[in-house]
């Protein structure tokens, strides 16, 4: 290698090294101006939302006791026996996703809960006859079958109480899967619910539950309607996989509210429900049961997403618009998907709004700024763009790879993130609301197993909210 050549390798190898130096700097400095907004949301005051009833009680202190508890309590939902169920309906083989992968097990797992909490609200006590025997040797079953016992009785006792308080009606209910994808979970829901709640003929116990699958992927939906259309080619006994009037589709952007509810007769109850809809999705999706005053259950993602704006302010005529012809990507495209719309603004609560503005979070230490300047001294970043980075650690994806402190702060700021929506809800809507995990999501490996709860506040709906139980370790 002549000198030249040599030289030019060692020059390139330096500005590599300072390249990796830089960003291994600015990488520290963005933890660390995270772990103080954090901190200072942690200590500050807590979120205006439900608090299970061992907790309501509790005398909260301002003298360095963090108010956020230290993890989402697990909720409680039985497993259900998959070997008994139509294969259709199973996330696993009705998705054709790979069996015996944590995938597999995470899908089935956010089945079970969503079943767990909408048959729970459903009919005022818990649906057992499509749950595993409880008498398994899973080292939590024994905690599960106690909390289900006693919520079984005091939920029960709660019929004569609230009977005409926002309860279930003999009008029927419409279940809103909104950003429904192919139907991993408006399947299952139709075919699990609707045999245990519908009767054939016209009996007093008969309840009217059908499933309204909303996405504005028509592609998506197409599939989803191929997993439960009968197959082309006979079979010797066909078993239809929804019985008819289960479950219809709805093509349509998730902020046209009035197109989707529309479409529901007002006499009927309705509960929205929402698995993994991109960003600002998950708000719109909570913002359909609002309009309503119907119960959610919403397992939120992709919180970065919701960063993004949309250009259409909401407007339905631009939605449907071809890009040539106004500028703007079709709705279908993620950015449009996922983007925030003109009425949804972030944070989305007082309470957080006012922890992000307190001087405690607003001074930051600008050694690692953009200005490099190191100099120690304090400098005031505004609210949206403490809420920016907030968002943005909350949506770092987990792998072998990611180090321990970054799972922390990616699992603290998720929490915050999501309280913040739930607290909008408390103090805008009038909801009592709840936050738990998903079971087999460990928070250390998965970072999307959030389930947000909420129904307005002295509905029957809420109390059974109120009461659903946790897996206590």
């Amino acid at each position: 290698m002549g000198f030249a050549a040599l030289l030019v390798s060692l020059l390139a190898s330096s500005s590599t090294s300072n390249d990796i130096s830089r960003w291994s700097h600015r990488t520290a400095k963005r933890r660390q101006k995270a772990e103080h907004i954090l901190q200072s949301i942690e200590l500050g005051p807590p979120p205006p939302i439900f608090r299970p009833a061992s907790a309501s009680s509790k005398t909260f202190s301002y003298t360095g006791t963090p108010i956020i508890a230290d993890d989402i309590p697990t909720l409680a939902s039985p497993r259900i026996d998959w070997n008994c169920i139509n294969p259709a309906l199973d996330p696993v083989q009705g998705g054709k996703l790979r069996p015996d992968t944590p995938r597999g097990a995470r899908k089935r797992a956010q089945v079970e809960a969503f079943t767990f909490v909408v048959s729970s609200i459903l009919l005022h006590h818990r649906q057992t006859c499509i749950f595993a025997d409880m008498n398994t040797a899973d080292e939590n079953e024994h905690s599960i079958r106690q909390a289900v016992a006693v919520a079984d009785v005091d939920i029960s006792t709660m019929e004569g109480e609230h009977n005409n308080n926002n309860g279930m009606t003999k009008k029927g209910t419409t279940i809103i899967d909104a950003g429904c994808g192919a139907g991993n979970l408006a399947i299952p829901l139709a075919g699990l619910l609707l045999p245990t709640y519908c009767s054939e003929d016209n009996s007093s116990d008969h309840h009217d539950v059908n499933v309204l699958a909303v996405d504005v992927n028509e592609i998506a939906l197409q599939r989803l309607r191929e997993r439960v259309d009968p197959p082309a080619i006979p079979t010797p006994i066909p078993v239809p996989v929804l019985p008819i009037g289960a479950l219809r589709t709805v093509c349509a952007d998730l902020a046209d509210a009035n197109d989707i509810l529309g479409g529901i007769p007002p006499e009927r109850d309705v509960i929205v429900v929402s698995l993994h809809a991109c960003g600002a999705a998950s708000d719109m999706a909570m913002n359909l049961a609002y309009q309503r005053g119907a119960p959610f259950v919403v397992c939120p993602c992709c919180t970065a997403k919701s960063l993004t704006r949309r250009n259409n302010n909401n407007d339905n005529n631009n939605n449907k618009a071809n890009a040539n012809d106004d500028g703007y990507a079709e709705p279908s495209a993620s950015v449009q998907r996922s983007g925030a719309t003109a009425d949804i603004h972030y944070p989305r609560s007082e309470w957080l709004r006012a922890n992000l503005s307190s001087p405690s979070s607003s001074n930051e230490d600008d050694a690692g700024n953009n200005t490099g300047t190191g100099t120690g001294t304090y400098t005031t970043i505004s609210m949206e763009e403490r809420y920016r980075l907030l968002s943005k650690v909350a949506d770092v994806g987990l792998g072998p790879q990611t180090p321990t402190e970054q799972r922390e702060q990616q699992r603290r700021a998720k929490q915050i993130v999501e309280l913040d929506r739930l607290a909008h809800g408390s103090e805008q809507h009038g909801y009592d609301v709840r936050l738990v995990r998903i079971r087999d999501h460990d928070p250390a490996i998965y970072g999307k197993g959030e389930l947000l709860m909420g129904a307005r506040k002295g509905s029957v709906a809420a109390e059974i909210l109120n009461r659903l139980p946790i897996i206590i370790v």
